[in-house]
């Protein structure tokens, strides 16, 4: 028994061309990024070259924005005077910048040997630096971020690259 064509959809331009439509873009993505500066405060360097701490006081400021340039998720400042501070924030809608939560006194990176393998892990700075400041937070804007991407003529030198430098089939190093 044959069974029934099923009539191809016709072209309909009302229902093709309406107001609601948006464009949509393919392999890109644009986020919402803030700006926030921890204004000026004091923090103490040790400037000694042996165990006797020669503590000397910086006046710094650091500067956190809330995603980095490939839409990352960020937690903590930049680097200055050998320190950074991890920050928490949450989300508080489309028009408003993040709502930050808390921030640490000043934080290093350090590899310790954890189950057998080296990790860097963010700890307090030393106590014999005598330093637990803070810094006063100002919004300074926002922005809408295009996700950066990988141009296809760059893609291009980069296989090129690995193919040059590829091992030879049947021959043995060393």
């Amino acid at each position: 028994m044959a069974r029934p064509k099923k009539q191809a959809p016709q072209f309909n331009a009302e229902e093709t061309n309406n107001d609601s439509q948006k464009r949509v873009f393919g392999n890109s993505f644009e986020f919402k990024s803030d700006l926030f500066k921890l204004e000026v405060a004091d923090c103490n360097l040790n400037k000694s070259w042996n165990d006797m701490p020669m503590l000397e006081s910086v006046e710094h400021v650091h500067f956190f924005h809330t995603y980095d340039s490939n839409g990352r998720k960020m937690a903590r400042t930049n680097i200055v005077a050998g320190h950074f501070h991890v920050i928490e924030y949450e989300e508080q809608g489309a028009d408003k910048p993040v709502k930050i939560l808390s921030v640490s006194g000043p934080m290093h990176e350090v590899k310790r040997r954890i189950m057998g393998r080296w990790v860097k892990v963010a700890e307090a700075i030393s106590e014999s630096l005598q330093d637990d400041h803070t810094h006063k937070i100002t919004y300074r804007r926002s922005e809408q971020v295009k996700a950066r991407q990988t141009s296809m003529q760059a893609a291009n030198m980069e296989a090129q690259e690995a193919n040059r430098t590829a091992a030879i089939s049947g021959i043995q190093m060393g």
